[in-house]
């Protein structure tokens, strides 16, 4: 006879056979949220490279005081689901969720 412990050691066992037959635990959190993050933004129809390459852009208009050219290189991003947040060491970017 088993007792409650091992009754519900069997029973958390069976939950994580069948959470990874699904695929629900096959991966660290940090890489999950990478790889949901490279979805929406392959969704999104555009690159980290190219996102990456408008910030560059959007600084170097900053810095030119051109606040029209950086003003619409951000609304571009946003009509994408790239959110951009700026501080003194830089601006970080993030996507929206779907």
């Amino acid at each position: 006879m088993t007792g409650p412990k091992e009754g519900l050691a069997s029973i958390y066992n069976l939950f994580k056979e069948m959470a990874s037959v699904l695929g629900l635990i096959n991966r660290k959190p940090a890489r999950y949220l990478e790889d949901k993050k490279a979805k929406r933004i392959e969704s999104a129809g555009i690159t980290a490279a190219e996102i990456e390459e408008l910030i560059v852009k959007r600084k170097t208009a900053r810095d030119n005081k051109d606040f029209q050219e950086a003003d619409r290189i951000r609304e571009e991003l946003a009509e994408k689901g790239v959110e951009l947040k700026d501080a003194a060491s830089g601006t970080t970017w993030s996507v929206k969720a779907c």
